[in-house]
């Protein structure tokens, strides 16, 4: 390892240094890239240079723009990644909120109201602690004087902790509207198998097959490092996201897994799935495609994307299940 000595540069040394790599137009388009790297700024817009970029043969080998690449290219691609995540939040805002209802309702009529502190609902005892520690973060608890923090930003728990004297820690319903999406995931993770087999049998397949527990829990982590990215405005696009989806078992759900787990590709994949069980009227996908036909006389989405090349044909679009007139005759 090395110490880091880069000194901030001014907007006009950026500016000198996208033009070094043989930026396409650069000085027609003045005005775009020094908007650009006031507005945006120089290290995330360097991001979606990424794709544009390509080694020299010199030694040492530098980086240059291919030829052809302009700012206006660079900038159509951060648009697209910033579209896809604006729409992608739209189904997985719903998500969240199902899969937090889905866990907490079913483990409160099993566990109680105060589920996260019962030992029995979960693996052992340190899958439990796991789970109260954070869920004490998110509701404003402190364990060792065994009451709520002052001043909770949630009205509802300063009401709860100002109001009732037993129990001590609020209802898990209370804990669902503050908790993230992150907390679903290290919960449902730490269930013990039992409860993890009844949550994840409310969710099913387009083929009604119900998902399995262990697909279920990949599905949950995977979603959480796809809406934080989201949520986070960060980079989703030309990609190996972390944490990729289980391909599942099931036929019907396998066969549309045709790229990387770790691709946009297969995240959107998985949401869609959720939808399906969500909210199937809510078409989202219908935007996504609206958004992918818009910028791709300007962006290669289908690379962004990683779908098929032809990405119109791609069996991602396809309906899962035919029309209701069509299955009924």
């Amino acid at each position: 390892m090395s110490d880091y000595n880069k000194a901030p540069l001014s907007n006009t040394e950026l500016y000198d240094k996208l033009v070094s790599r043989n930026l396409l137009g650069a000085e027609e388009d003045k005005k775009a890239i020094y908007n650009a790297i006031i507005k945006i700024g120089y290290y995330r817009l360097s991001a979606y240079c990424l794709p544009f970029l390509q080694r020299t043969g010199t030694v040492p080998p530098a980086k240059v723009f291919k030829q052809g690449t302009t700012i206006h290219k660079i900038l159509a691609l951060l648009e697209f990644d910033s579209s896809v995540r604006a729409i992608a939040l739209k189904a997985l805002e719903r998500i969240e909120i199902a899969l937090g209802a889905s866990i907490c309702n079913h483990l409160c009529r099993a566990h109680g109201i105060n589920w996260y502190v019962n030992a029995d609902a979960f693996e052992n005892e340190k899958a439990r602690d796991e789970v109260y520690a954070k869920a004490i973060k998110h509701i404003g608890f402190d364990h060792e004087n065994n009451c709520g923090l002052p001043s909770n930003p949630n009205l509802y728990l300063n009401h709860y902790y100002t109001k009732y004297k037993k129990p001590k820690l609020p209802p898990a319903w209370m804990l669902r509207e503050c908790a993230s999406f992150g907390f679903w995931s290290i919960a449902f993770k730490n269930l013990n198998s039992a409860e993890k087999t009844k949550i994840a049998n409310a969710w099913s397949y387009p083929n009604k097959s119900k998902i399995q527990p262990a697909v279920f829990e990949s599905w949950l982590h995977s979603l959480t490092i796809f809406r934080n990215r989201c949520a986070h405005y960060n980079r989703i696009t030309n990609l190996s996201i972390p944490y990729g989806p289980k391909t599942p078992d099931n036929p019907v759900a396998a066969g549309r897994f045709t790229s990387s787990a770790n691709t946009l590709r297969a995240f959107l994949l998985v949401t869609d799935i959720f939808m399906l069980n969500v909210d199937p009227n809510f078409d989202w996908k219908a935007l996504l495609r609206d958004e992918f036909e818009r910028l791709s006389d300007r962006v290669d989405v289908a690379k962004a994307a990683d779908f098929a090349p032809g990405w119109k044909n791609d069996i991602f679009w396809q309906p899962w299940r035919p029309p209701a007139s069509q299955s009924s005759s």
